[in-house]
């Protein structure tokens, strides 16, 4: 593993290119072939055909099934490459333990997606991991820039370090242009207050240095607001406010998702936005819950504002994609987000990879599922992209918090 200081590089596209190296995490929890199947089995399937290669990341010393390092890494190895057959997928599997011998209660969480951002170098083809460090010195960053370190090294790639926060579903990279959420204020550029955004502009001149591109959108407010609290003089406010289960902040990918340059002759660029309308809410509507009618009103904002966008001849093309809602009888409603995919463009090729989250089997539920899938399809294909649903392990935690693109991160695009 290297250091690298050049200017060179530049952030690695959320869209442009075929998938060719991506990190998938782990469930620490898995047993037996059986849960490694429900987890990895739709992703392999979609990519059967491709020359891809999974980075798996797994923790080498808590699996549930007791057994030691090298036992552990085989059982995760030998399924995998078991479930990677089974669908007669040519993927290749390449386990990386990260074993954390001094800190024997971290368990590795499943959003590899936010441990860095990845940086490639067009002129030489090197990779790079643009990490936080000492942003917050507790147990979570440790792990984050470990598991950095150790993909470097695995993979060959150099390591850029920060000081200011990074968070990589947070940011997704469009044409010389990024989305970048107001995660990057929360423990760095004034951070020491609730929105820390007194230092926007330093910020910003980070941002475009350090991902290569030349314009910053911000997606999380109007325009950045000097004063404490955007959210107070009449602006959109901020999305990480919007009432997620159990208080989950939310990313820019669970709720946009590039699209790349649109089909028209514009030169506009495509976002799918996500929406929410009582079509597709299970359990509660707009008018019943004012949670879900906030957050459906941010959402309004959000594609509105991103709509109108137009800066240094940078304007969007902006489609909305449903988002299924469903409340549990006395549980706060779950925000099942479409939006959180991975994208492929290349050639003439445009393919999205979405997560095909599992409903209760009840007759509502089945055809509201029914009808929103044939939405999700139909939105995409309007921009031109053919859809692969993903069947995983998403109900439950992974559903609530995030989904298919917060559990993966990809390392490597071909050309």
């Amino acid at each position: 593993m290297q250091t690298h200081t050049s200017t060179s590089y530049r952030a690695l596209s959320s869209v442009e290119g075929r998938i060719k190296r991506i990190l998938v995490s782990f469930p620490v929890e898995v047993e037996n072939y059986r849960q490694i199947r429900a987890h990895f089995h739709g992703l392999c399937h979609a990519m059967r055909n491709s020359d891809v290669e999974f980075i798996v990341v797994t923790h080498a010393d808590a699996s549930a099934h007791g057994y030691r390092r090298s036992e552990n890494e085989n059982f995760v190895r030998r399924n995998l490459e078991r479930v990677a057959e089974e669908v007669q997928a040519r993927p290749r599997v390449r386990v990386v333990p990260i074993f954390l011998e001094n800190r024997p209660n971290l368990q590795l969480g499943i959003w590899v997606q936010d441990f860095f951002c990845v940086l490639h170098n067009q002129t030489d083809g090197a990779t790079a991991l643009l990490e936080s460090i000492d942003i917050n010195p507790g147990m979570s960053n440790i792990l984050d820039t470990h598991v950095a370190d150790v993909v470097a090294a695995e993979c060959g790639y150099m390591i850029k370090p920060v000081r200011e926060r990074i968070v990589g579903g947070d940011i997704l990279i469009g044409n010389d242009f990024a989305l970048v959420g107001n995660s990057i204020f929360r423990g760095s550029f004034g951070g020491h207050n609730r929105y820390g955004i007194d230092r926007w502009e330093e910020a910003e001149d980070f941002l475009r240095r350090s991902l290569g591109v030349s314009q910053i959108v911000w997606t999380q407010f109007d325009t950045p607001d000097r004063t404490r609290n955007g959210a107070g003089n009449g602006r959109s406010g901020y999305l990480n406010t919007a009432p997620f289960a159990a208080g989950a902040p939310c990313h820019v990918d669970r709720i946009i998702t590039p699209g790349g340059p649109a089909l028209n002759d514009d030169d506009s660029y495509t976002l799918f936005v996500a929406e929410i309308t009582d079509e597709f809410c299970l359990g509660t509507s707009l008018r019943d819950n004012g949670r879900v009618r906030a957050f459906a009103q941010i959402l309004d904002r959000t594609a509105e504002r991103l709509g109108n966008y137009n800066r240094i001849g940078l304007h969007f093309d902006v489609v909305r994609l449903p988002m299924l809602v469903e409340k549990p009888t006395l549980l706060s409603p779950y925000f099942y987000s479409f939006n959180n995919c991975l994208v492929e463009i290349y050639g003439q090729r445009r393919h999205a990879y979405v997560p095909q989250y599992r409903l209760t089997t009840d007759t509502e539920s089945s055809r509201t599922g029914e009808r929103v899938f044939a939405a999700v399809e139909s939105a995409f294909a309007s921009r031109g992209f053919d859809v692969a649903f993903i069947d995983g392990d998403f109900p439950g935690g992974l559903a609530k918090s995030g989904s298919l693109h917060c559990a993966t991160k990809v390392l490597e695009r071909s050309n």
